[in-house]
């Protein structure tokens, strides 16, 4: 984990560096298409490991340049040592604001709802999944943006890991039998259409950031 953090770091370093001499705010596409990856951790037992997860998304503009828009489908894999594991698929709707812009970052904070549903069993529920977090997306050529994301979901019920918990065993947000997990994802988004509208942004093709 100490590898992943140090590798966000030095890209937004780098990005930034590149971008020095521009001076306008980073403008997000109108529609893009994107793929992330990472891991995720449950908060669910003690003994709770690092897991893959993986989404594919939709993003959007809705009020540029503050709020964007994110319909993802994707796989989280949970588990802990000799108490459960679980595959869960995932497809979520996610709003992004963004209370500001550096000339190639744009830092957010996201939230939304979705629904989780165990791959390992048949006849389960789909549950109610409500992510939280935050992260940033960066400019690394002219249709494509670099996205790097933490994160919190809450699933709203006892059913996640397929394990009760006791009534000593509760989530420390809400204080209820609730599970959740950590995550943390990077991912890329290519812009569907026309590129990025450099007019306003006001970067051009040689100052895009070489990471």
């Amino acid at each position: 984990m100490k590898h992943l953090i140090l590798s966000s770091i030095l890209v937004v370093a780098l990005c930034s560096h590149s971008q020095v001499q521009a001076q306008d705010e980073f403008n997000s596409p109108e529609l893009a298409l994107g793929f992330s990856a990472g891991v995720a951790h449950g908060v669910n037992h003690p003994d709770d490991k690092w897991m893959m997860q993986y989404r594919a998304f939709l993003q959007y503009e809705l009020a540029s340049p503050m709020l964007l828009g994110q319909l993802g489908v994707g796989y989280t894999g949970l588990t802990a040592t000799d108490a459960y594991y679980v595959q869960t698929g995932i497809a979520d709707l996610r709003l992004f604001f963004s209370p500001f812009s550096l000339p190639n970052l744009k830092p957010y904070f996201y939230g939304g709802f979705g629904v989780s549903k165990n791959f390992q069993k048949s006849g389960t529920d789909f549950l109610m999944l409500v992510p939280m977090g935050v992260g940033f997306q960066t400019r690394i050529a002219d249709q494509v943006l670099l996205q790097i994301c933490g994160g919190y979901t809450l699933s709203p019920s006892d059913k996640l890991d397929e394990r009760e918990r006791t009534n000593t065993d509760l989530n420390t947000l809400t204080n209820q039998k609730h599970d959740a997990f950590y995550g943390i994802m990077i991912g890329l988004a290519f812009t569907i259409g026309g590129g990025f509208d450099k007019e306003a942004s006001g970067v051009e093709r040689e100052g895009a950031c070489r990471c």
